[in-house]
């Protein structure tokens, strides 16, 4: 007896502007980061110049956050945050034994 799913179930449902719940936390959270950073930085006085170039060197704490949101492995076509997950629980060790 076959049935059919009314959705796929393996893809993400894209909620948010043609993101997911998922890629939508992880900008969501890479931005509080940044702006929480950014705004102190913002309003310590500073020169234009030195605001500006903090600022730059602050973009790369919210690279993680958009690699983890939306680029995905070559080799098993997860997105990175899924891959690393699998691949930390993963134990090499236990492959291939079979327990009575």
């Amino acid at each position: 007896m076959k049935t059919t799913m009314p959705f796929d179930t393996e893809t993400e449902r894209k909620v948010i502007k043609s993101m997911s719940w998922r890629q939508s936390l992880y900008v969501l959270v890479g931005g509080l980061i940044y702006m929480s950073i950014g705004s102190e930085v913002l309003f310590a006085g500073f020169s234009f110049i030195t605001t500006v170039l903090l600022l730059a060197f602050l973009t790369p704490i919210t690279i993680p956050f958009l690699v983890f949101a939306f680029y995905k492995n070559k080799d098993t076509s997860l997105f990175y945050d899924r891959y690393l997950l699998f691949k930390f629980n993963h134990k090499k060790k236990q492959v291939g034994l079979w327990r009575k």
